[in-house]
């Protein structure tokens, strides 16, 4: 029989019993988050009896290792305590590295400046920056957090940032952040399905193709159905409007495709993070087997076992 293990880190103190844990973690947001459950009160490896809610502190590090039996336990979250609530249990909610990112920047204006250079002001965290190299004419820093103006750098030039597998801050384009292939079997590994099989000539999109020039001007294109779900993908270098019109049509084909759309839930392994490859096999329908990128996981361990529910992006 399977056993449930999980080793919790909240700064001095260490767990091996807790109600449950939850976390989440997306390459389309900033941050990633945890939550922990425990008990009140806790013995800890001295046999003092603890008040957690007085001994545990917003900004305390944490670390949570997770595993079935004696298998090597995976790290599965590194970050800090951001919020204590106390009821039948003690809900500890916590963020990753972007929390050290949760302060006031010194004002400081940007004129011809590479993103990394704005990404070592902005942060001292290490940065996986290595598929991005165009400069930027003018981005302003003004009265805002540090994780403020990566969300600005996010939106305005349609960077893909989030902590990554190395606790590294990944900048960069989507999808070019890529880690182990796991493969599920529909008919073995998997818990639950949420998949829907689609058509490509039944899948409503519309991409809207921006390229920034040097001075800061755009030009755009868009294709695809004037009513289909609009996705905004952007373009460095790229002058001519034909050349344009091509890369726009040749990316809407990653999003029409036959193939998957939604979220599987699987046990707790084979382990799975972001930027990890789905390979779906499904028994009764081996021509739809295919590959696709894991844009988001949520793990939850405890009481009702250990899960990961991933969510499909597109197909690779």
């Amino acid at each position: 029989m399977l056993e449930l293990k999980a080793n919790i880190k909240i700064a001095k103190f260490q767990f091996t019993q807790m109600v449950s844990v939850e976390i989440h973690k997306s390459t389309l947001i900033l941050s990633n988050t945890a939550i922990i459950e425990l008990p009140l009160t806790a013995v800890l490896e001295n046999k003092e009896i603890l008040s957690l809610e007085k001994s545990i502190k917003r900004g305390d590090s944490v670390e949570i290792k997770l595993s079935y039996n004696s298998d090597t336990p995976n790290t599965e979250f590194v970050g800090y305590v951001t919020k204590l609530t106390a009821q039948k249990t003690l809900k500890i909610e916590c963020e990753d590295l972007m929390f050290t990112l949760r302060k006031p920047l010194a004002n400081k204006g940007f004129s011809k400046t590479s993103v990394k250079e704005i990404i070592a002001y902005i942060t001292n965290i290490q940065t996986n920056a290595n598929n991005i190299d165009f400069v930027i004419d003018n981005f302003i820093i003004k009265n805002t957090t540090a994780i403020q103006a990566l969300e600005k750098l996010k939106t305005d030039y349609g960077l893909t940032i989030f902590i990554d597998a190395d606790n590294k801050l990944y900048v960069g384009l989507a999808y070019l952040y890529t880690l182990t292939t796991r493969k599920y079997n529909l008919n073995k590994n998997i818990v639950q399905s949420d998949l829907t099989f689609k058509k490509a000539d039944e899948t409503k999109i519309k991409i809207k193709a921006i390229s920034v020039q040097k001075d800061n001007s755009r030009i755009e294109k868009e294709v695809g159905d004037a009513d289909g779900e609009l996705r905004t993908l952007y373009f460095r270098g790229i002058s001519d409007q034909e050349e344009l019109d091509k890369l726009a049509t040749e990316e809407m084909q990653k999003y029409k495709y036959d193939g998957y759309d939604g979220k599987i839930t699987s046990f707790g392994i084979p382990f799975a993070q972001i930027g990890d490859l789905a390979y779906i096999i499904d028994e009764n329908y081996p021509q739809r087997e295919g590959t696709y990128y894991i844009e988001s996981v949520k793990t939850t361990f405890g009481q009702s076992g250990f899960r990961r529910e991933l969510e499909l992006g597109i197909k690779l």
